[in-house]
């Protein structure tokens, strides 16, 4: 339940927003004075604040400020009167979160506006704490761990890298890592090319200083992020462990030595699965003694978290080739970790007597990698935030000629006197203009619910073109300058996340916009059409085109021929825009033209598949003869081959390898819902399709908690079973962890 403050003096008011408050899902407390509303924060940590405008003692903004003053972090939600609009924007570019007015149609928005700004502050919240939690990773790693540009020159290193290196971080930054070693040395002639280096792996180098040779493990990793390309190298001082393989190479506990020292987790196992023998790597990352770890039953360990079927696709690995390889997650002596392994047999007689496991934890790099991909995806979030702001920027002048002439009409009517003026036409262009500023507000806020709703519906393509093109009108450079030719053919329904094709028209759109700049010819063509098995979007400028050079880069991320910042009025860009689109609609199929034409303009056209592949292999389990033998006919014509059953027991005695499976809700005897329970017990990364009827919202928890990954409600056409088998078997779908 939410915490809840509103600092409204007037009764009236308050019980109005009680009223459009859900007492389930909101506490709400009441102060009418500043003292109260600071003492209130302290004593019940509010998670937001709802303030009327007119609150005494200096209104909102100085309450707001008196709350910034006090370092009480709570979203502020702004109540005004209408007229008071500019004011409470004005507020909240002070930091307030949002603001709403009391007009009819507009209280119902105070539910999702609180629950909004409170989301977005948690996420503030949990963003700050993700990227201290990196850093602290970072620089706490006992390996060594430096940040190099592609030039190989230091970004940022950790304290172990200090050590190692033997030279202080400041000594560091902003100078080639390969300086740092003797010239003519392997270490560093790999260091001055990390390209070559960052496809070598794992690389034990050594080199001379102060007469002594001294060893250091390395492995470089690129990481896509930010605004270039960067590289992780991971460096251990391996001096000490070198010298020791060397003399106990020559003792004759030669095997011994070698087990012991090798520098990783090793295990040998017997052929059930009980561990014979371990490491002191594994003693250390245990801390458990190799006495007590000898007889301890791995497998069976493995097995009782979930891992039976992993170990079981892996022995198979092992008895065909050999050789297994692979990663795990899993709680061995009170750690949990990430764990990569390689396992041999070990044969005597040609019989299989036991394996050699080799361990190494890998959770640091899996985390890291994690982090990177969070990175990535919150600077392409601020990417549209930003792309969002000029777009207000954009309509807040747009809303400003409306607002002119209503404020010109008004002064007219006081100067001249309500009986020298037409009154019935001067009230007839007010309420024009009041029409458009509704219009205005009315689209925005369209926008803004579709786009935050990240869920599959049916989407209308050219509706969402159409609504980008009609935002454009925001930009003064489009509404005046640029003359705009559109040729939208009917198309049918796709099923996708509204948000992924929104803000990929919106950046293909807008970069054709920055292309005509300063182009003498400043044509912007949009069409749509469908043909045969895709839909085909083409968005065509007659800008400057793209050079030979950067055409190859253009969905690189960061990549951009704009500047960073914008001079003189021209374009800037991040890099990002072309790179978002391939990302958002990459799990759709959706193929990407470039028509390039060198001085004369440039078009992107997007080929988005309708069918599914040839050969999709489907299962469809209906009681109802009509349905499942229409559906049987109707989808050959779109490449599916169904076989077909009439229940549950039925289909769990066929093998399983289906490449989609299609289930109804009803079914005689076993439920549609509990022959997928049992489906996911035997196949878990099974991709299931539930057909559902008047029984949806009955059904709907359980299917989301069996992890069903669409959902289609009855009656449904051919084209759109196969749109959603479509959606389904494409790699990377954004429905493939449920719907």
């Amino acid at each position: 339940m939410f915490q809840v403050l509103v600092a409204e003096p007037d009764d009236a008011s308050f019980q109005r927003i009680r009223s459009y408050l859900a007492p389930e899902a909101f506490h709400i407390w009441r102060t009418v004075n500043l003292a109260e509303c600071v003492k209130g924060l302290k004593a019940i940590q509010a998670d937001a604040v709802l303030i009327s405008f007119d609150f005494p003692e200096g209104g909102a903004r100085a309450l707001l400020h008196h709350l910034l003053a006090e370092a009480l972090e709570v979203p502020v939600v702004v109540l005004g009167n209408p007229g008071q609009e500019e004011a409470c924007r004005r507020i909240v570019l002070d930091g307030a979160a949002d603001y709403l007015t009391r007009e009819p149609g507009r209280w119902e928005l105070l539910d999702p506006v609180l629950r909004r700004a409170i989301a977005y502050h948690r996420l503030t919240a949990q963003l700050a704490a993700s990227e201290q939690k990196y850093r602290t990773l970072f620089h706490h790693s006992p390996n060594g761990l430096v940040l190099l540009d592609t030039e190989g020159a230091v970004l940022d290193a950790n304290r172990a890298a200090e050590e190692i290196f033997q030279i202080g971080r400041s000594h560091l930054f902003g100078r080639p890592l390969a300086v740092q070693f003797p010239a003519g040395s392997e270490i560093r002639r790999l260091l001055e090319s990390p390209q070559d280096l960052s496809r070598s792996g794992n690389q034990t180098l050594s080199f001379q200083r102060g007469g002594q040779e001294l060893w250091l493990e390395i492995r470089l990793n690129p990481m896509e992020a930010y605004l270039r390309r960067h590289y992780l190298l991971l460096v251990r001082d391996v001096t000490q462990a070198r010298r020791a393989e060397a003399e106990l190479a020559a003792s004759e506990a030669h095997y011994r030595d070698i087990f012991e020292n090798l520098g990783t987790m090793i295990v040998i196992l017997d052929v059930e699965g009980r561990i014979v023998d371990a490491n002191r790597w594994v003693e250390d990352w245990t801390g458990q003694p190799r006495e007590k770890l000898r007889g301890f039953h791995l497998f069976q360990h493995l097995g009782d978290q979930g891992l039976g079927e992993w170990l079981e696709q892996r022995g198979r690995e092992l008895r065909e080739e050999g050789v297994m390889r692979g990663e795990f997650e899993a709680r061995l002596f009170g750690r949990q970790a990430v764990l990569g392994c390689h396992a041999t047999s070990i044969l005597q007689g040609g019989r299989v007597t036991g394996y050699r496991l080799a361990f190494q934890d890998i959770t640091y790099r899996v985390e890291l990698e994690r982090q990177r991909e969070e990175l990535q995806l919150e600077l392409l979030e601020r990417d549209r935030l930003a792309a969002m702001g000029r777009l207000l920027q954009g309509v807040a002048h747009n809303l400003s000629n409306p607002l002119t002439i209503l404020q010109s009409t008004l002064d007219w009517i006081r100067s001249e006197g309500v009986d020298a003026v037409n009154l019935a036409e001067e009230l007839q262009v007010l309420d024009q203009q009041v029409r458009r500023l509704r219009e205005m507000l009315s689209n925005m806020q369209e926008k803004g619910r579709r786009e935050a709703l990240r869920q599959v519906v049916r989407l209308d393509l050219n509706a969402i073109l159409e609504a980008e093109l009609k935002f454009l009108q925001a930009n003064p450079f489009f509404k005046h300058e640029v003359k705009l030719l559109t040729q939208l053919l009917p198309l049918p329904p796709i099923l996708g996340i509204y948000s992924d094709f929104s803000q990929s028209f919106s950046n293909l759109l807008n970069n054709a916009l920055d292309a005509m700049f300063d182009s003498p010819a400043k044509t912007l063509k949009v069409s749509t059409a469908c043909r045969q098995q895709e839909i085909v979007i083409e968005i065509q400028d007659t800008g400057h085109g793209i050079s030979p050079e950067a055409l190859p880069q253009i969905f690189d991320p960061f990549f951009s021929t704009k500047p960073n910042v914008s001079v003189d009025g021209r374009p800037a860009g991040t890099g990002l825009g072309l790179h978002a689109c391939r990302m958002l609609l990459d799990p759709y199929g959706v193929k990407f033209e470039v028509e390039n034409r060198p001085g004369a303009g440039a078009g992107f056209r997007l080929r988005i598949p309708i069918q599914p592949r040839r050969g999709v292999r489907a299962l469809l389990v209906e009681d109802e003869s009509a349905i499942r033998l229409g559906l049987q006919s109707g989808l050959r014509a779109f490449n599916v081959n169904v076989t077909a059953v009439e229940s549950a027991e039925a289909a769990l005695s066929l093998a399983n390898g289906f490449d989609v499976y299609l289930v109804d809700t009803s079914l005689p005897g076993m439920s549609g819902l509990d022959y997928i329970a049992q489906l996911r017990a035997r196949q878990p990364e099974a991709k299931v399709l539930l057909l559902a009827g008047a029984d949806l919202p009955q059904v709907e928890p359980r299917a989301r908690t069996l992890g069903v990954n669409l959902v289609l409600l009855k009656p449904v056409t051919f084209r759109e079973v196969a749109q959603a088998i479509a959606l389904l078997d494409t790699p990377n779908s954004p429905v493939a962890a449920g719907w």
